[in-house]
This record gives structure tokens, C-alpha cells and sequence, in this order.
């Protein structure tokens, strides 16, 4: 089998103010799905002003 290499750049928002706590949760559920999913990730977070 051949593999494929794809990358898929996205930004999204929170509709709420997120946590550091919540943040690294979230970080720590999709680590998990992706490796299931054999994908690999980078979550940047940062300020974003209105």
C-alpha cells in the first residue's frame, strides 16, 4: 500500500472563553482520537481581538 500525505490547515473560534484547564482537555481528547485515527495535529491558541 502506498501512502498519502494530506494536510488540512483550518482556524476556528470559541463561542465562549475557554480555560487554560478546558483548552488542555480538549487537547488531550483530540490527541487520543487522532492517534486512533493515525492523524497527526497542532492546536495553536492565542488571542484574537474583536
Amino acid at each position: 500500500m502506498t501512502a498519502s500525505l494530506h494536510q488540512i490547515v483550518y482556524i476556528s473560534r470559541a463561542t465562549a472563553p475557554l480555560s487554560d484547564d478546558t483548552a488542555a482537555a480538549l487537547c488531550r481528547s483530540a490527541a487520543e482520537r487522532n492517534r486512533g485515527a493515525r492523524f497527526t495535529g497542532l492546536l495553536l491558541r492565542g488571542f484574537v481581538p474583536r
